[in-house]
């Protein structure tokens, strides 16, 4: 045998809880429209990240380990990889695009490996 109960409610609090209702269902969608939109953000921000230092000029006194590549990706592969050359007297900076985890003019070694392990982070 199956038993409900349904306790009874005024028509004041019905018009109370219809309210809450619409209520709830607009705050769900505001919810939604937020979530959305930082969805979208989330995408073209940066995921994949790596840097490292190198000695540009092995064997000379010179640059010090001071020299890096870093790589800079969003969701879908795309950003740039900035590097730098130090030697004594001055100090080379480059930035060179990627697009879809894949660059766009020729890498140095250093700046592979960084898009390399960048591109890894951004996957997991």
């Amino acid at each position: 045998m199956f038993f409900s109960y349904v306790p009874e409610i005024s028509y004041s609090d019905y018009l109370f809880l219809e309210k809450d209702l619409k209520d709830f269902g607009v705050f769900r969608n505001d919810l939604q429209k937020y979530l959305d939109a930082v969805e979208r953000r989330l995408k073209r921000s940066i995921q994949g990240v790596h840097a490292l230092n190198f000695k540009a000029f092995d064997g000379m006194d010179s640059g010090g380990g001071q020299s890096f590549a870093i790589a800079l990706l969003d969701e879908k592969g795309d950003g740039a990889i900035i590097s730098t050359i130090h030697s004594r007297d001055r100090v080379n900076v480059f930035s060179k695009p990627i697009s879809n985890f894949s660059p766009t003019v020729t890498l140095s070694d250093e700046e592979m490996l960084a898009l390399t392990k960048a591109t890894e982070s951004c996957k997991l």
